[in-house]
């Protein structure tokens, strides 16, 4: 067959052969760009899995998208679709940050009130217990200057027998008594004036009358009065009550209270 006839049949089947590998070429090729495009994908997700920001996911997914339609219009398509992708996971990660960081703040600023009332609170009980103890400041003020008026003065007498400085029994509870007034109110001070009858030397009875305070001190300081807060003068027969000369009601020693105003503002300080 050497005819023309043999020679076309011979073109035909050139023909045939050559389209046919051209439309597998085709096939294969984009069979193989769709491959090659996971395989990119899958080897980014597996080498690199701390990468996957919103960016890169919409690129990686424009790739796949724009291979597996290919040319021109593939590659459009796929960065279009990418970004769209890319850019709209970038939004909802913003917006559920922002959400988020507003929720913190939110919570910051209740914990703050929170704290602020707290603190406002036990500003007004500080408050409450300075006025209380104003009051009660005012209170002992008054108390204080009440006692000065009613025991400044106040006299009392301890009296002793002739020519003695011994002190009586029945007089040790009231100068017990009397002790505690300088523990209990401040600036108070016990002021002892030692007494004599006529008879007698005037030094010897004024030595007599300052044995008579002594005993009286001691009695006190015994009590619980600090020795500096007692003055002692001792009078003798000079402030004698009576022209008698044996008068009982000469021998004896006056008790005084007296009020130190600058000690007493600095005990209550």
């Amino acid at each position: 067959m050497t005819g023309p006839r043999a020679r076309r049949d011979r073109m035909k089947l050139a023909s045939h052969y050559s389209k046919t590998s051209l439309k597998s070429a085709s096939f294969g090729a984009m069979a193989l760009t769709i491959t090659l495009a996971s395989a990119s994908l899958q080897a980014a997700e597996t080498v690199a899995p701390t990468d996957k920001t919103p960016q890169h996911l919409g690129f990686g997914a424009g790739a796949v998208a724009g291979a597996v339609v290919g040319g021109p219009i593939g590659a459009i398509l796929g960065g279009t679709f990418g970004a769209m992708i890319g850019q709209d996971e970038v939004q909802q990660r913003q917006l559920a940050y922002s959400e988020n960081q507003s929720q913190q703040a939110e919570q910051r600023l209740v914990e703050a009130q929170s704290q602020l009332q707290q603190a406002e609170r036990q500003l007004a009980e500080k408050r409450a217990q300075i006025e209380h103890a104003e009051q009660q400041l005012a209170g002992l003020g008054q108390q204080h200057e009440a006692l000065q008026q009613w025991v400044s003065g106040l006299r009392l007498s301890v009296y002793f027998d002739h020519n003695s400085s011994s002190l009586k029994n029945k007089y040790q509870p009231m100068l017990q008594s009397i002790s505690q007034g300088p523990l209990q109110v401040p600036g108070m001070r016990i002021d002892l004036e030692g007494h004599t009858d006529r008879a007698g030397l005037s030094d010897y009875n004024r030595q007599l009358a300052k044995q008579r305070n002594q005993r009286v001190s001691q009695a006190l300081v015994g009590g619980g009065t600090a020795a500096e807060l007692i003055d002692q003068t001792a009078l003798g027969s000079t402030q004698a009550q009576t022209d008698k000369i044996y008068a009982p009601e000469d021998r004896r020693v006056d008790v005084r209270f007296e009020f130190d105003q600058q000690e007493a503002v600095v005990s209550r300080r």
